[in-house]
């Protein structure tokens, strides 16, 4: 991405970071130490809103839709929950974005009915 910006836009110099993913990327927003970065659009907008994991606002604005995001809710079977509503009072965890990244070995995934 560094490169294409850098070649096509005469007067920009990009240069790619390494990050852990959408938070940090708009930490460096929020700090001013970039002016462009690569964040999910639910980071994004809990990070527009002030919402955790941020404590204040983040100026961030949309440039380009890169990739239609999706988020999943899947749960094992037999745990009871077959609908948004069951999971009150449950437990959740969130997959780290990295690990959700990852292929998945065919027929991993069963869709629910």
């Amino acid at each position: 991405m560094a490169d294409i910006l850098s070649k096509h836009i005469p007067y920009a110099e990009a240069t790619p970071e390494v990050t852990s993913a959408s938070v940090d990327n708009s930490r460096l927003i929020a700090t001013k130490r970039t002016d462009l970065a690569l964040i999910t659009a639910e980071t994004g907008w809990n990070a527009y809103q002030g919402k955790s994991p941020f404590k204040n606002k983040v100026p961030v604005r949309a440039l380009a839709v890169l990739y239609p995001d999706n988020l999943h809710l899947v749960t094992a079977e037999g745990k009871g929950i077959d609908k948004v509503s069951d999971l009150k009072g449950k437990g959740f965890q969130r997959v780290h974005l990295a690990a959700a990244r990852r292929p998945w070995p065919s027929g991993c995934w069963t869709p629910l009915g």
